[in-house]
């Protein structure tokens, strides 16, 4: 895909989730923020036009990015579009699990897990590539209707697209690792992404 004319996009992981604080394993589950987390995303709001005048803001319709996406939005007079396939990697079986009891429970999978987090398939759950390919089309889609975006998601739903972007290989062993409520900021010009702020 190419572009003549340039692209500017900002991507915002989701402020701390109830889950985030518990240490808990969640993908498709729906926690909503802490009270640290509704902070994290009312301050991000009153940065985020510093990096970008957004034509839309869209977002996982999961709570945790929603309401996130909700006070960044209202900055610009808009409402956050929701799509489904913004979601984060779903974790199946070790939905709503806490990290230390899924190590306990499912030792050599876990260990798998971690060997190999961007080829692990969590049980009755997704894979990377599964994820990327799902929000890769919405992002796409959104790039060809906007010249500015906002994306409101999540860890490994961000790091699979970012990979894709600019390694082009979704489960390349290198990841970008996007803190709670931060900002992403690059552009795409004639189809090639230029990284401009990281987690900022």
């Amino acid at each position: 895909m190419f572009h003549n004319k340039g692209k500017n996009i900002v991507f915002v992981r989701h402020g701390q989730s109830i889950y985030n604080e518990e240490g808990k394993f969640y993908g498709w589950s729906n926690p909503d923020l802490t009270d640290l987390g509704r902070k994290q995303a009312i301050e991000l709001a009153s940065k985020i036009k510093d990096f970008i005048n957004p034509d839309i803001v869209i977002s996982s319709d999961l709570k945790r990015a929603y309401n996130t996406a909700l006070p960044i939005a209202e900055v610009f007079g808009l409402k956050p579009v929701c799509f489904e396939d913004l979601r984060e990697i779903r974790n199946g079986d070790w939905e709503g699990i806490k990290v230390e009891d899924v190590k306990n429970l499912y030792p050599e999978k876990f260990q798998e897990f971690l060997n190999e987090p961007k080829t692990f398939t969590f049980p009755n759950g997704e894979c990377y590539l599964e994820v990327y390919k799902r929000a890769k089309k919405v992002f796409d889609e959104q790039l060809e209707l906007y010249d500015s975006i906002i994306l409101v998601a999540h860890y490994g739903t961000i790091d699979a697209l970012l990979s894709g972007i600019f390694f082009a290989n979704p489960l390349s062993p290198n990841s970008f690792i996007a803190r709670n409520s931060t900002i992403i900021n690059f552009e795409i010009v004639d189809g090639k992404a230029l990284l401009h702020y990281f987690n900022v």
